[in-house]
């Protein structure tokens, strides 16, 4: 048998503006297209570090990358995972896209044996006081995504309340605080805003505990969500009391497309909808979270997942997912379908 061959090629692409899911100033994305030879096929995942979110940094995802081309390329394991989940979710993307290649079968067909052929997305459209609702409206996004917790609670929710007559009918919005507010704040923020079209508040606790959350979401009806924090908190107390009502997960923090199935199960298992998120990979990457999103719709569907992040780049490495009125369509190419 061949040896297995890995191959890693680096990638830097410029964004259209600064990425509003990040803290610093992120004006080009970085990271690697992973490719695996063996026996005549090639398979392509992404490694897209991007610390913050809980990767590792891109000089431990080198050093990694480096070390397993030169030695034997093991499958995603819980200790690769765990200490650099950025490549361990590049490297199983491209051996589960090398192995749907070669039966000749579309990626989500290895995850599950029913997939959805689409799945509804949310629109992203900057902050709550400076927005682009406008052109998410007009592409036919039912939510839309904004950023609070950059200004006072009352000018932000002012903002939203001016936002509102802007919004067609079935419209909804997405915010997320990114962990901006303490207990109290969150509280005022969420008691006042209950009237507004809200479909979700991500992150809203800038310390937040199990204990906290869930007394925090039992104070209001807006449906609060698990981001970055998925990471700070014990996985096993979580699923036993889920304290809130919907978990967000991205598998370049997680490890993996499998793991980030496991634990969306097990989201459904504990009464939480899972949301398969983007760290804003490129096209190569976003093609294969698309692939995950759809497995996750045949056992939780109706999910507005956050894989709309394409128009962020000013160039991408092959042609986006077609999104067509806030619904990602499938194809049914092998693979991940797409190749750099």
């Amino acid at each position: 048998m061949t040896r297995i061959q890995l191959l890693f090629h680096p990638y830097e692409l410029p964004l259209r503006e600064t990425w509003p899911g990040s803290s610093s100033s992120l004006e080009r994305r970085k990271g690697w297209i992973l490719e695996i030879r063996h026996d005549g096929h090639r398979g392509f995942g992404e490694c897209a570090p991007l610390p913050e979110t809980g990767t590792e940094n891109h000089r431990a995802a080198e050093r990694q990358l480096a070390g397993l081309a030169a030695g034997n390329l093991p499958a995603a394991t819980d200790e690769l995972a765990r200490h650099t989940p950025a490549v361990s979710c590049g490297i199983e993307m491209a051996l589960l896209d090398l192995e749907a290649r070669r039966q000749g079968v579309a990626l989500r067909r290895l995850l599950v044996r029913s997939p959805a052929a689409s799945f509804r997305v949310n629109g992203l459209s900057g902050s709550a006081c400076r927005n682009h609702l406008a052109k998410a409206c007009h592409e036919g996004f039912e939510v839309i995504k904004l950023k609070v917790g950059h200004g006072s609670w009352e000018e932000e929710l002012r903002c939203l309340e001016s936002l509102v007559p802007q919004l067609p009918r079935e419209t909804r919005l997405r915010l997320d605080a990114n962990g901006a507010w303490d207990i109290t704040t969150a509280h005022r923020f969420l008691a006042a805003a209950e009237s507004l079209p809200i479909e979700s508040v991500e992150e809203p606790l800038a310390q937040p505990t199990l204990e906290s959350l869930k007394a925090l979401q039992q104070e209001t009806c807006i449906p609060l969500a698990i981001d970055e924090s998925l990471h700070r908190l014990d996985l096993e107390t979580l699923f036993a009391h889920a304290p809130v009502q919907r978990l967000v997960l991205k598998p370049m923090t997680l490890g993996g497309l499998k793991r980030t199935l496991q634990l969306a199960r097990r989201a459904v298992e504990a009464g939480m909808e899972p949301v398969v998120t983007s760290t804003l990979e490129s096209s190569i990457g976003l093609h294969a979270l698309c692939e995950l999103a759809s497995a996750v719709e045949s056992f939780s569907p109706g999910s507005h997942h956050g894989l709309a992040t394409s128009e962020w780049f000013l160039e991408d490495l092959a042609a986006p997912p077609r999104i067509e009125r806030g619904r990602i369509f499938l194809h049914d190419r092998p693979g991940i379908g797409v190749t750099p």
